[in-house]
């Protein structure tokens, strides 16, 4: 019988062990990582190399790298599910190896500017993918607008983490950038200090007419706001 899931908890990869194991494993299609310590070679196999061309779900966390993808089309894999963790700058590569996801997964930080995307490559439509689930570090408002352009038939959205500059307090705004949506889900989203986004939440979650908002929360940790909130088309 061929092995089609494998789950690995803490493991320490090893190019020389583990991934040469796995890359053996031609049938998988799904595969979860919980690993210790360097996981590029991991990365490079799975992603970047369609190591496994029959895998359709893949998860690798690591508390310790950031996933690391470099463009190797036209090797594109068929993952359809991905839970990973990235920076901004490299997610067009990833979002290019990945182009049949339906399911997207992903810590994302930036180490950028707050006014512009800036990506190794343009970031490519990602037409089916249906749901995102996101924890933030240092993104903006901008980069989620360039991010929602790119993924067309998105059904909905969860969003957790901390952000960057304004607008991520701002119902109205973030109406605009979620009310085509299904359902979108704020997470305790650590927004401004607390005197800024506090009187902007007040304002503009309690001012929707039509009702896309509900179950509002903000709470205050340290001079900071956090968000949560539920939103959903009528």
């Amino acid at each position: 019988m061929c092995l089609q899931s494998l789950a690995l908890y803490r493991v320490r990869i090893k190019k020389s062990s583990v991934v040469k194991y796995i890359s053996n494993l031609k049938s998988l299609k799904n595969l979860c990582v919980q690993a210790l310590g360097e996981i590029h070679d991991l990365i490079l196999m799975v992603i970047c190399s369609n190591g496994l061309p029959e895998l359709k779900s893949f998860e690798c966390t690591n508390p310790e790298y950031e996933t690391n993808v470099m463009f190797t089309w036209p090797r594109q894999t068929n993952i359809e599910s991905l839970t990973v963790e990235c920076i901004l700058y490299s997610l067009s590569y990833l979002l290019l190896q990945t182009p049949k996801l339906k399911y997207l997964n992903i810590k994302l930080t930036n180490f950028g500017p707050e006014e512009l995307t800036i990506t190794a490559l343009p970031i490519p439509m990602m037409i089916n993918l249906i749901h995102l689930k996101m924890e933030t570090h240092f993104i903006s408002y901008n980069h989620l607008f360039d991010l929602m352009k790119s993924m067309p038939h998105l059904e909905s959205v969860e969003l957790s983490g901390s952000c960057m500059g304004k607008d991520l307090d701002n119902g109205h705004r973030l109406k605009e950038l979620f009310g085509h949506l299904q359902t979108v889900e704020l997470e305790n989203l650590e927004c401004l200090t607390s005197a800024k986004s506090v009187n902007t939440i007040l304002a503009t979650f309690n001012d929707d007419i039509d009702g896309f908002w509900s179950d509002v929360i903000c709470s205050i940790k340290y001079d900071r706001a956090y968000l949560s909130a539920f939103g959903h088309a009528r």
